[in-house]
């Protein structure tokens, strides 16, 4: 099938992904709002919309995670059918880092001396031909992904697979894991914007290796990797800094602002 239009399929999947998360997401603000001037009976019963909220945003976060990079696969100039056809059959984990890595060596002309596809048993920090300051570019986007991004998608198979609240040992969930429920509770709309500020980082930066023409892609990836990996940077202060609570009362100031400027507006209009 064209290239074109599958890319155009993925993009449409991306777009209604996209659609469905701000959706539940206005629904979360508006339960975090009613929960605020809620009475003390009525808050447990918004705590609990709020966690299915969640939960629900969380499996749709991860499943965005793999159109998009499904969609990178079909841009112009950046893999090869048969790249794309083993990529498929990796797990979301892997896609992100082997189409990293390919994308990284085709950029830097990594000596594949084996022709393997997708750089099998290549290490591109043992290259001699690429510079400490790519290797260190590599280094940092790789631990990225491993460090930040992979905890996403081990928490989407268990919310995937219905532990929405207690959470059980991979493989096969026979016992009962308390690590992984606390994980799976803690997640909340803070984490998941957050979480999708930085796919969006790292997607662009594979992109920027993947697409661009080549002689351009490594000039593209090094002139705009400051700026990307400072959208990093700045989505971990926010995580670290911005308190669930502070969220709510924000939210609540602006609805009170809203109404105020709604009550004067129409005082005027009068």
């Amino acid at each position: 099938m064209d290239k074109d239009l599958l890319k155009k399929y993925h993009h449409e999947n991306v777009k209604i992904l996209e659609d469905a998360i701000e959706q539940i997401q206005s629904n979360l603000r508006s339960e975090f709002v009613k929960e605020y001037y809620a009475q003390r009976n009525e808050k447990q019963k918004i705590k609990r919309k709020i966690a299915i909220y969640t939960r629900i945003v969380s499996g749709l976060v991860v499943s965005w995670c793999e159109e998009i990079i499904k969609r990178l696969y079909h841009e112009n100039n950046a893999f090869t059918e048969e790249q794309i056809e083993i990529l498929h059959t990796h797990n979301l984990q892997q896609k992100w880092e082997i189409a990293f890595k390919i994308a990284f060596c085709k950029a830097y002309n990594v000596r594949n001396p084996l022709s393997s596809p997708i750089y099998k048993d290549i290490d591109p920090l043992q290259a001699t031909n690429v510079s400490r300051s790519a290797k260190d570019k590599y280094q940092n986007v790789r631990s990225l992904i491993e460090v930040e991004l992979l905890p996403a998608f081990n928490l989407r198979n268990k919310v995937q697979h219905g532990e929405w609240l207690k959470a059980f040992e991979p493989p096969n969930s026979l016992n009962f894991s308390p690590e992984l429920t606390a994980n799976v509770n803690k997640e909340n709309i803070i984490m998941l914007q957050t979480k999708i500020n930085q796919f969006k980082a790292v997607y662009q930066m594979i992109h920027d290796l993947a697409v661009f023409k080549q002689g351009n892609n490594t000039v593209t990836f090094e002139r705009d990797f400051d700026d990307n990996y400072e959208r990093i940077e700045s989505n971990r202060r926010h995580l670290t800094n911005r308190k669930l609570r502070d969220y709510q009362q924000d939210l609540v100031g602006r609805r009170e602002r809203g109404l105020r400027w709604r009550e004067q507006n129409e005082q005027s209009n009068r």
